[in-house]
């Protein structure tokens, strides 16, 4: 089995300190690395310089660097004034985030329903462009939604508040679209081209002139006293993970009460930080690659049917039609031979030995 970046920590820990006050500050520190949102590898990294200097002064980790949440903080801000690959690529989504998801989205699916008009020789018309636009705008939407409401309720509620939020949208903009029918005019294609060139536009005007927002910090100062933030914590970190379902995340939660209760002990001294217990359990399959596959073959048997069409046309345009329909299909093909190498490993990996 693969250790886990804070088991080789711990590991390197033991050779140099056997106190156990070092191994607290440790784990605390790891796990307020995880929470602040820093790549395991990185947090592994700065955690054993801090080792090495056990090491090379003999001191306890207080002695060299006092609190680990104010060490970390001090850390992590360093990291981000300097603009470090330090972090995860998924940052904790807030509006700011949220609108320049939604302007990608509009200009991506303008972008797909013009490849499509293209291929299948469709016409279009200003309610379509207007269509296309929604589509991607509520796609930043939904999954602010979903990314809200996973860490506090789970995937379930997630789900159910994603899928509450796009009926919603949907049919305001289907009801949008029906009163406006009579406005509708049609137009050329590449009208979903300037479409998607105004998004990509006010997403340089957007990056431009509105500042992030902060992150809002919470717990900055780790309390191994206060159950309470501790199960939140413990419960948020499982939410996050994407690969528990919502019965493992309750079964996790429950078995940690029922020890603390038996042994009459805080969560902090059986289990450790919260942040880094959580890590250190064993997850769940979070892909489902049969699922992969059958998807890569459905938009593999869709690029199909666009290049028959386009090579079927009956006009001047099939010269420049078959060429992009073919492009289009070798994409499909090699995002379908993905998914199938992760079905396959994954089949191998399920498989019992012999």
């Amino acid at each position: 089995m693969t250790e886990s970046p804070f088991d080789r920590i711990s590991q390197n820990l033991l050779e140099v300190s056997n106190r156990p006050e070092d191994l607290d500050w440790v784990q605390v520190a790891f796990g307020m690395f995880l929470k602040e949102n820093v790549r395991p590898s990185r947090a592994e990294s700065a955690i054993n310089g801090c080792i090495r200097a056990i090491a090379d002064t003999g001191e306890s980790t207080h002695q060299l660097f006092g609190d680990p949440s104010e060490w970390v903080f001090k850390k992590t801000a360093s990291w981000r004034q300097k603009g470090t690959q330090a972090f995860e690529p998924n940052e904790p989504m807030n509006w700011w985030w949220c609108c320049l998801l939604s302007f990608f989205g509009a200009a991506k699916t303008s972008v797909l329903f013009w490849l499509y008009c293209l291929l299948s020789h469709e016409t279009t018309s200003s309610n379509m462009v207007i269509f296309s636009l929604g589509i991607g705008l509520m796609l930043g939407l939904i999954y602010y939604v979903y990314a809200q409401v996973l860490p506090r309720r789970g995937f379930a509620w997630a789900i159910a508040a994603g899928g509450a939020t796009t009926v919603g949208l949907s049919f305001s903009l289907a009801f949008a679209l029906e009163q406006a029918q009579h406005l509708s005019r049609p137009v050329p294609i590449w009208w979903h081209l300037v479409a998607a060139l105004g998004m990509l536009a006010l997403i340089v005007l957007f990056y431009k002139l509105v500042p992030e927002p902060a992150n809002r910090r919470e717990e900055t100062n780790y309390d191994p006293s206060d159950q309470h933030a501790w199960l939140r914590t413990f419960r948020t970190e499982l939410n996050k993970r994407n690969d528990m379902t919502g019965a493992r995340v309750r079964d996790e939660v429950a078995l940690v009460l029922a020890h603390s209760r038996e042994t009459r002990t805080i969560f902090d001294e059986e289990f450790g930080h919260p942040v880094t217990y959580a890590r250190s359990l064993a997850g769940q399959s979070s892909v489902k690659p049969y699922r992969l596959m059958l998807y890569a073959f459905f938009m593999v048997s869709v690029g199909i049917y666009w290049f028959y069409s386009a090579l079927t046309a009956g006009d001047g345009s099939v010269w420049w039609r078959v060429p992009l329909g073919l492009v289009v299909l070798i994409i499909l093909a090699l995002e379908a031979k993905t998914s199938w190498a992760t079905y396959r490993s994954s089949r191998q990996a399920s498989a019992p030995d012999a």
